[in-house]
């Protein structure tokens, strides 16, 4: 890999070109995937360390900066422990945003002790909007989730944050990007409410995340890799509305990921692209290229989107 004066990657096993996460619109749906799958085997193994003014920053178990990775399956979670993951986020049978990428507890509790094993830490998502029917399993899911040394839970709803507290005050709190935190007060009043860290809103800028750790003193957390909403963060009914598959409730059909046409209406023209087909989603997260600028701005982790 090389490296400029100022100590930042500029290619990287081929160019820096290879790490873009805006996919080539003539390939396929299956090429994009295998495309996706190697970038963030990629950004695995190379944002572990990050060099600066001839300083070299690892960034392993038990330091400052985390290296967070998704895992929705055995394979997943292989990859994540041996190529340099600090932490891993998991989902179980129930509550969370990706049903489709779901332990059951037995499995969970297989993760949790693989993962410890290696010094990599277990964040469990507990991110859909909850109804009153849902309360006791909840408590019961939460209390497996306690004893069984889950390292935090990422909520969305705040209802199930107040209900952690409430049970175990001493359980490490997350709120999800779901929750829509885009500016300093939303941090200031997840700090308040006893969260530990934040998910912060993936079309917040570089100087929006500065400005909130400046402001409050809170881990963040922040997105590198991964779709880049349509919508605001946690605020889509997109999937919900055409397919009645709710993201709030684990069911998300990504209809944002799928080409379409532009359509005139008062003529029915169809009208060209500059951008290919996929017209609500040209493009993904590339931030390879940000990582110091990440760094200084006090992010504590860095989040890889993909459990699916």
């Amino acid at each position: 890999d090389e490296l400029d004066k100022a100590g930042k990657i500029v290619r990287i096993h081929g160019g820096a070109q290879s790490m873009s996460y805006s996919i080539n619109q003539e390939l396929s749906h299956s090429e994009k995937q295998e495309l996706q799958i190697e970038e963030k085997r990629k950004i695995v193994q190379l944002a572990s360390t990050y060099i600066n003014n001839g300083d070299t920053i690892f960034l392993g178990p038990g330091t400052t900066i985390e290296l967070l990775a998704p895992v929705g399956h055995r394979e997943g979670l292989l990859a994540a422990v041996t190529n340099g993951a600090d932490a891993i986020y998991v989902g179980g049978a129930a509550f969370g945003a990706r049903k489709e990428a779901a332990f059951t507890n037995e499995e969970l509790i297989e993760v949790i002790k693989f993962s410890h094993l290696h010094n990599v830490k277990v964040y469990v998502t507990v991110n859909t909007t909850i109804f009153d029917q849902e309360l006791e399993a909840l408590k019961e899911y939460i209390h497996f989730l306690y004893l069984n040394d889950v390292d935090a839970i990422i909520v969305q709803d705040i209802g199930v944050a107040h209900l952690v507290k409430q049970m175990y005050p001493d359980f490490e709190l997350h709120f999800s990007t779901q929750m829509t935190l885009h500016n300093t007060k939303g941090v200031e009043f997840a700090k308040q409410f006893g969260a530990d860290r934040v998910v912060v809103a993936r079309e917040n800028t570089l100087e929006e995340i500065k400005a909130m750790k400046q402001a409050v003193d809170i881990d963040l957390e922040v997105f590198v890799h991964g779709a880049l909403c349509v919508c605001y963060s946690g605020q889509c009914l997109m999937s919900s509305m055409i397919g009645a598959r709710s993201g709030n409730r684990g069911a998300c059909a990504q209809t944002c990921r799928l080409p379409y046409e532009l359509v005139d209406l008062s003529s029915g023209e169809t009208l060209d692209s500059n951008v290919g087909d996929f017209l609500l989603s040209p493009k993904d997260l590339k931030t390879i290229d940000e990582i110091g600028e990440l760094i200084e701005a006090g992010v504590t982790s860095f989040k890889i989107e993909g459990r699916l």
